[in-house]
């Protein structure tokens, strides 16, 4: 009995730990959005999957020429979105 407990303890210990863990790691990259990279510099961040029709509307706004995607945040996108 006393050697259930205590794998039973070591197993909610062990849930509880990786619990902890994967809500901390979404905390993290909470803030982290989708964005083309600008030929020139700057980012414009993107909602849902890279098409052609969101870079055009990049270009048209914001006169971005996408270089690239990356991930960055929402501050440096700085009110640039496209959707």
């Amino acid at each position: 009995m006393k050697k259930f407990l205590l794998i039973l303890v070591i197993c909610l210990l062990v849930g509880g730990a990786i619990l902890f863990m994967t809500y901390s790691a979404q905390n993290i990259c909470a803030d982290s959005q989708r964005c083309y990279m600008c030929k020139g510099g700057g980012y414009v961040c993107y909602v849902g999957k890279d098409t052609f029709e969101l870079r055009k509307q990049a270009k048209s706004k914001y006169a971005c020429e996408v270089s690239g995607t990356s991930s960055c945040s929402s501050s440096q996108c700085k009110n640039r979105f496209v959707k």
